[in-house]
């Protein structure tokens, strides 16, 4: 599994992965993280910031999937796009052992 958040060193990673440990007919899971949504002293009225706060982070999550799934695609490998929610690190872990990567 490789964890991509849009940066650069997540990009070397998936490059080095392809190159280096990728093996015809492998299936690379891509695994976007967005931390939860947390407004301070939140209240009454606050539930449409909330609604909107999620969405614009699913749509920051799926548009960092798509692009590397497309990095993925133009090299003929296929991918598995998951995008996961609460801390980076648990879940990253918690997605890899989900899906049985056998490296992360």
């Amino acid at each position: 599994g490789v964890g991509v958040d849009g940066s650069k060193g997540c990009a070397s990673a998936l490059k080095w992965v392809l190159s280096n440990i990728y093996r015809r007919g492998d299936i690379i899971v891509l695994i976007n993280c967005q931390p939860l949504q947390f407004i301070p002293g939140a209240g009454y009225g606050t539930g449409t910031t909330f609604v909107a706060l999620e969405e614009k982070s699913k749509v920051r999550g799926n548009r960092l999937l798509q692009k590397y799934m497309g990095i993925c695609e133009d090299k003929g490998v296929r991918t598995a796009q998951i995008l996961a929610r609460g801390d980076p690190g648990r879940e990253l872990v918690e997605v890899a052992e989900a899906h049985r990567c056998s490296v992360v």
